[in-house]
């Protein structure tokens, strides 16, 4: 199967895991860039049954639906792709580059329990959303958690369409048999409740199945020892009796006994209350387990004859040597508190002089606070915080590899500095290098998962790489944490704005404006949302409240100009861009609207001006180039148009309206072949461009190649309707009916 290519696209690169029903691939998606790799899962249905074999793809076909609309959530791998092929079954994902957190376990050392909570909160998160889609995963176990290299996040992989698949096979007499499969995973019981081995998954079995990965977290057992465990001390509603192997605390015990338990009035109904439950728990990820007492045996003591032996005669004591050790004890004595002393001296020197290197730097002295964190580290090199201050003072001065020196130092004194991580992330972005800034942050985080300032920074970075998924879940986290925070609202409305979210970018914006008034991005940001949504009497309010507040922002009043533009108030839009010119006379977009508004009012003179002027201050401005050509093409220089329409293209190849356009122009001339070609080219880069069919259609109609005319007005007729385009859409069916 190595090399195999499927869907003319993925060609796989090595089998990475098998199920009774088929294998998981490693593949490269060839129709890529850079052909990434993803994960292919395959589902052999040639030796079933033809009845069993429709079930089941009936099965996936539902299932599939709803696993594609899950995927969306930024705890699982994005569903890619899903087809049939080679009477087999696929599912194509994202390749998470990390390892499972059967790794962790490896090691035979129990987790600490602030770890052990920080998985299980990662987990019900996804399971919240997972059960609250009506689905289950019904294979959690921790070879199908995966931890992302990148930044440390736990992925759930694995939806498990194999145990649905095989009760239908059962219920239909077709079982599926696999020595080897059963072997291999035999482990798999353990995450499976006793009673519940044979019966259909619910999302009960999502809960217990975590139960156990927690108890086998905080035991440090194996899977063959727990089963052992669960096989011989199976008890009235506690499958395993963890607690005499590890100690934590009583609430996280109890919650781990109710996850576990397979009495129904005493388990839980849904991941949402193990989470709130779980979030009443505050535990340090650093919070040591307490070990199991160990047993101390004390053996009777024997009891030995009592025998008297004559003593020898007493020497005569030696005083010379006793005043000796009196005095070397007593220099001894003296020489370590003279020791202490000094060392407290230095100590408490170095301190002073790190307090005033605080009030140097905050008076923006920073050379002369490095020099007395230089001094105050000669007296006590041991102290973190103030290589951490100096850091601070070096990166005040762009002085970015000292600073990186400094908190290196500090963090390798004190492991847990999670502020300096912070910093040295902050750097590291600074200096383009987003890898070991997202892994800084990742670990200033595990340190403090309440740093929402390093969840802000972390967001900023996807958002920069365009990872605008993990964006939103930190800036969410951020807010969380925050919620006063404004400007993560902001962040998180344009990230989602990126992706196509408007409504909810507007929403985290109003967020923004109603917990600050005054805040002039929020408004412009707001007013650019309702302007891509075509509410422009929004976009103007939001722009007037800029310019309330901003009398010279040019960016508010070229927006504004859209706005009247797309409103047909065209002497307000020469007003706004009149003024956004006065402000930056080099402005070539406030130059580019007026040409608009010109042409719009019959002004074709000063319309191809302000265009030209435009493409004087920035001649990759295609738009501009459009534009004046419309207006040559008004006032009859049809050649310049053509040139004008042309250099439009060749900036931008994918512009479908600089083709329709050219090819109006190429059909007054009478060039009606090249006119066709432009059209076609038009309907090919967007085939909802309605004009471009009904303009085709006139040419078709021109040359009497009548059922390709009337073809063209049908399709420009239907989008036009689509559209809403009633005049276009009457003028369509005008042509219809003549021609008919």
């Amino acid at each position: 199967m190595i090399d195999q290519i499927l869907d003319k696209r993925y060609r796989f690169i090595q089998p990475i895991n098998s199920t009774i029903l088929g294998q998981t691939y490693l593949a490269a998606d060839t129709h890529r860039p850079g052909s990434p790799q993803c994960v292919v899962r395959e589902i052999q249905l040639g030796n079933f049954k033809s009845e069993n074999k429709e079930i089941i793809l009936s099965l996936f076909q539902e299932k599939v639906e709803n696993i594609y609309s899950l995927s969306k959530h930024e705890g699982l791998p994005n569903l890619l792709a899903y087809f049939e092929e080679n009477n087999n079954i696929y599912l194509v994902e994202d390749y998470i580059v990390g390892t499972s957190i059967t790794e962790e376990f490896a090691k035979d050392k129990p987790l600490f329990a602030g770890e052990v909570i920080n998985i299980l909160k990662e987990v019900l998160e996804v399971l919240v959303w997972i059960h609250g889609q009506g689905e289950i995963h019904g294979k959690i176990k921790p070879g199908n958690l995966v931890r992302r290299v990148l930044d440390g996040k736990l992925f759930l992989i694995n939806f498990g369409l194999e145990r649905e698949i095989q009760r239908i096979l059962e219920l239909n007499q077709e079982p599926l048999i696999s020595e080897k499969y059963s072997q291999n995973n035999f482990e798999s019981l353990l995450y499976i409740p006793l009673d519940k081995n044979q019966q259909k998954v619910d999302k009960k079995n999502d809960i217990y199945a975590l139960g156990i990965i927690a108890i086998q977290a905080l035991t440090g057992l194996s899977p063959q020892d727990l089963l052992q465990q669960q096989q011989t001390n199976h008890t009235l509603g506690i499958e395993i009796p963890w607690q005499n192997l590890q100690v934590c605390s009583l609430a996280l015990s109890d919650i781990i006994d109710k996850m576990v338990n397979s009495q129904g009035e005493q388990s839980y109904e849904s991941a949402t209350e193990v989470l709130a439950e779980l979030s009443k728990i505050s535990v340090s990820v650093d919070t040591k387990i307490l070990s199991k007492p160990e047993t101390t045996i004390t053996r009777p003591q024997e009891i030995t004859p009592e025998i008297n032996i004559p003593s020898s005669p007493t020497q005569p004591t030696n005083k010379n040597k006793i005043i000796l050790i009196g005095s070397l004890a007593f220099i001894t004595i003296i020489g370590t508190a003279i020791a202490l002393f000094w060392q407290y001296q230095f100590i408490s020197k170095a301190q002073i002089l790190s307090k005033q290197g605080q009030e140097l730097a905050k008076q923006g002295k920073q050379q002369a606070a490095i020099a007395n964190y230089t001094e105050a580290l000669k007296l006590n090199p041991h102290n973190a915080s103030i290589y951490y201050q100096r850091g601070n003072s070096y990166y005040s001065q762009k002085a970015y590899e000292k600073a990186i020196k400094d908190y290196t130092a500090a963090i390798t004194i004190k492991a847990k500095y999670s502020d300096a991580y912070y910093q040295r992330g902050v750097i590291y972005y600074e200096l383009n290098d987003n890898e070991k800034a997202i892994t800084d942050l990742t670990k200033a985080l595990r340190i403090n998962p309440k740093y929402a300032k390093a969840y802000k920074k972390r967001g900023q970075i996807y958002s920069e790489i365009g990872d605008y998924k993990n964006a939103i879940q930190d800036y969410s986290q951020s807010i969380r944490l925050n919620p006063k925070d404004s400007n993560s609202y902001i962040d998180r409305g344009i990230a989602r704005e990126t992706i196509g979210d408007r409504e909810g970018a507007i929403s985290d914006y109003t967020q923004a404006i109603q917990l600050n008034q005054n805040d002039v991005q929020a408004y412009h940001y707001r007013g650019k949302s309702y302007l891509e949504m075509a509410d422009y009497q929004e976009a103007i309010a939001d722009y007037n409240q800029v310019l309330e507040f901003k009398q010279d922002d040019v960016d508010a009043y070229r927006n504004r100009c859209s706005a009247y533009l797309n409103l047909a108030n065209y002497q307000a839009a020469i007003y706004d861009c009149n003024q956004a010119i006065e402000i930056n006379p080099q402005n070539d977009l406030a130059y580019n609207h007026r040409c608009i508004a010109y042409f719009n009012l019959g002004e074709y003179r000063r319309a191809t001006e302000d265009c030209s002027i435009a493409i004087d201050i920035n001649n990759e401005n295609a738009k501009a180039y459009i534009n004046r050509g419309l207006a040559e093409s008004a006032r009859g220089y049809l050649q310049a148009a053509i040139e004008d329409l042309t250099t439009a293209i060749k900036i931008n190849p994918q512009d479908s309206l600089a083709y329709n356009h050219r090819g109006i122009v190429f059909s007054e001339i009478g060039n009606y072949n090249q006119a066709i070609q432009d059209f076609s080219q038009a309907i090919k880069l967007n085939p909802s461009n309605a004009k471009a069919y009904y303009n085709r259609g006139i040419i078709l109609y021109e040359l009497q190649e009548l059922p390709a005319a009337v073809a063209d007005f049908r399709q420009s007729a239907n989008l036009s309707l689509e559209q809403g385009k009633i005049k276009d859409y009457q003028n369509s069916l005008n042509m219809i009916e003549k021609l008919e």
